[in-house]
């Protein structure tokens, strides 16, 4: 049995009636969420307790069983410098005495603060870097997990941190990549409202060949045209933007000057085209004196004949 290191109340029993939910180890799965670390407290994770959530997180689907990742423990005296160092590169970036001490107090806070270090193999012959990156998530998610079932409370945090340099190589070596941190702690209130998630039977449907979707009856296969048709981010997570209209920087010659645009050029002597209006100065052909030295063309092509007298 995984060692014990914090208080956590036992579930209830189940009913006679509910036999068919799953035992309380699977039922703890459902019920883990996120705590920020203004509400963790003493005591932490222990040696044991971490050791018990690492081996959780080396039990996930790791193909090829490459271990892209690996976890660096900040607690004790370790957890003052943390603080140093998100305050210096705060101070750095310009940020005032109320964000500096912000900064600290996310290095400070938790009692155990767990950073999560990626290290994937890029060129690998056989797995690539996606299916790296999908191990990566399943251990950081079985570690959760575990920590959960053994009582304490965390969360994951990255932002901006994670890309600063100084920061990037305090964690890592070369080629991995910084995830992010874990806090971890004892709660010091019970969780919140669980926030609205989808239903099963939204992620979860029967497979059916392409070929034997044409045989199903029409209900059914409205029903799987609307499943598939649903938006995949809540709503109150979307954003909805229209795109701003680009606009194109008018063309212009060696001179600096505008040149016409392609396309809009009508025929000598025929219609303006629906719409649009022909000035009658356009019409009126350019007098030999104000032609411009460049030469006696370039003002006829600009107003959208060639420049000659009609002869009639």
């Amino acid at each position: 049995m995984p060692p014990t290191t914090a208080a956590f109340p036992p579930p209830p029993a189940d009913p006679p009636e509910r036999r068919a939910e799953p035992a309380d180890p699977a039922r703890r799965l459902v019920t883990r969420q996120s705590l920020g670390i203004k509400h963790l407290r003493e005591p932490g994770p222990d040696d044991a307790a971490l050791a018990w959530m690492v081996r959780a997180a080396l039990a996930a689907p790791d193909h090829g069983l490459l271990t892209p990742f690996r976890f660096r423990a900040v607690r004790g005296a370790a957890r003052q410098a943390l603080a140093d160092l998100f305050v210096d590169v705060a101070r750095a970036a310009g940020k005032d005495e109320a964000s500096l001490a912000i900064e600290a107090e996310r290095a400070l806070r938790a009692p155990v603060t767990v950073a999560v270090v990626a290290r994937l193999d890029w060129g690998h012959p056989v797995v690539p870097a996606h299916e790296q990156w999908v191990a990566v998530g399943a251990a950081l998610g079985q570690f959760l997990a575990a920590a959960h079932a053994l009582g304490f409370a965390g969360k994951l945090l990255s932002g901006r941190k994670v890309r600063e340099p100084r920061i990037v190589a305090a964690f890592c070596g070369p080629g991995e990549t910084l995830v992010g941190w874990i806090a971890l702690g004892t709660a010091t209130r019970p969780p919140g409202p669980r926030p609205a998630r989808p239903n099963a039977d939204t992620v979860l449907d029967d497979w059916v060949p392409p070929a034997a979707c044409a045989s199903l009856p029409p209900a059914r296969r409205r029903v799987r045209a609307a499943a598939a048709a649903a938006p995949r981010v809540p709503p109150a997570c979307s954003r909805s933007r229209t795109p701003r209209a680009r606009r194109t920087p008018p063309r212009r010659g060696a001179s600096g000057a505008r040149s016409p645009r392609r396309g809009r050029r009508r025929r000598r002597g025929g219609p303006a085209g629906p719409g649009r209006a022909t000035p009658a100065t356009a019409r009126t052909p350019a007098a030999p004196a104000s032609r411009p030295a460049s030469g006696p063309g370039n003002a006829a092509r600009r107003s959208g004949h060639s420049g000659r007298p009609k002869v009639a």
